[in-house]
């Protein structure tokens, strides 16, 4: 075993992670998706940082060191807990979606509402000024009626 080996599995699976990092980014408006992402990748650069050759008479697997098998084990793990945390962030973005619609829906109808309340203010307002219009009318000739009254006792 080179001592290129670790470092070509370590590329391999950083390519890997990177490669769906990007498709989860394209596919995925989501920031919070995206940083997920990223945190993983992090975390999974820390975990297959370049180890030296094992040493000589290490029991090899498919041609691969137990540090190799375990770097991609852990890749594979860190892959799928990247994808659940990705689908919690989607679940909560679609709930937020949902919470906020139904606030759009409400403000809605809400001002609705107030849009009823100040048309039938303003109805009441101009119907309030009607009769205030015609009382006084009706006043004014009652007035004038009593005038006239007054005027014509006095004669």
């Amino acid at each position: 075993v080179g001592s290129d080996a670790p470092r070509s599995a370590w590329r391999s699976a950083l390519a890997r992670v990177t490669e769906s990092e990007r498709e989860s980014r394209d596919s995925s408006p989501s920031a919070w998706v995206a940083a997920a992402w990223q945190k993983s990748v992090g975390a999974l650069t820390a975990v297959l940082a370049p180890r030296p050759p094992p040493p000589v008479g290490t029991l090899l697997v498919d041609g691969r060191s137990p540090d190799e098998l375990l770097a991609e084990v852990t890749a594979i793990d860190f892959r799928a807990q990247a994808r659940r945390e990705e689908a919690q962030l989607e679940a909560l973005a679609s709930d937020g979606m949902a919470a906020a619609r139904e606030l759009e829906q409400r403000q809605h109808a809400v001002r609705s509402v107030i849009d009823a309340l100040v048309v039938g203010r303003a109805s009441a307002d101009a119907q309030a000024a009607a009769t205030r219009r015609a009382l006084q009318l009706e006043l004014d000739e009652r007035s004038l009626e009593c005038d006239r009254l007054h005027r014509k006792n006095r004669e």
